[in-house]
């Protein structure tokens, strides 16, 4: 869940630029570019990874079906989340090459992916959490903690993490201070 703390900020930070770019601000591609590296390896790859990959068998194992369950529905958003973060890097590229029309496709796909994160994160929080809390033993939640934390460090390492934190800080006093 302290992930989501952190994904949270960067989807109100996103929301902001869209609707600066609405009002016909010019994106900034190097912001634009730093966010969709974030997304791509602090959201996608640790965060989702650490549940895909250790969280979700676990709780299919402890009974959990990945068929029309809290696990299926959220493997699904995995998904259509990464679609439009590879629309918003197509659209950053096209725009690079001088296409006015990727600004607009850029907006929505940037307002698609907030909105589908947002939500995302509340039936996490506010669903599948508290069932893996009465699925899973205490013990066995201090366990996937620690692989956890291991994947973290494995998949960002020191240099990485301070570079997002870096970027997290200086979008947040631009677009949230």
């Amino acid at each position: 869940m302290h992930d989501h703390q952190i994904i949270e900020m960067m989807l109100g930070i996103m929301k902001i630029i869209a609707e600066k770019i609405n009002k016909h601000h010019e994106p900034d591609i190097e912001e634009m570019e730093g966010i969709i590296d974030f997304l791509r390896v602090f959201v996608d790859k640790c965060h989702h990874g650490k549940e895909e990959i250790i969280y979700f068998p676990e709780l299919m194992e402890a009974g959990m079906s990945n068929i029309n369950s809290p696990v299926a529905v959220m493997l699904f958003e995995h998904e259509v989340g990464r679609g439009y973060i590879k629309d918003m890097a197509s659209s950053v590229e096209r725009i690079k090459s001088g296409d006015r029309l990727a600004i607009d496709k850029l907006t929505e796909s940037i307002l698609n992916y907030v909105d589908l994160l947002e939500n995302h994160i509340q039936k996490e929080n506010n669903v599948l959490f508290p069932l893996g809390n009465k699925m899973l033993p205490v013990a066995k939640q201090e366990v996937l903690y620690k692989h956890f934390k291991v994947m973290e460090e494995n998949v960002i390492s020191y240099d990485l993490r301070k570079h997002y934190d870096e970027l997290l800080h200086h979008l947040e006093k631009k677009y949230l201070a």
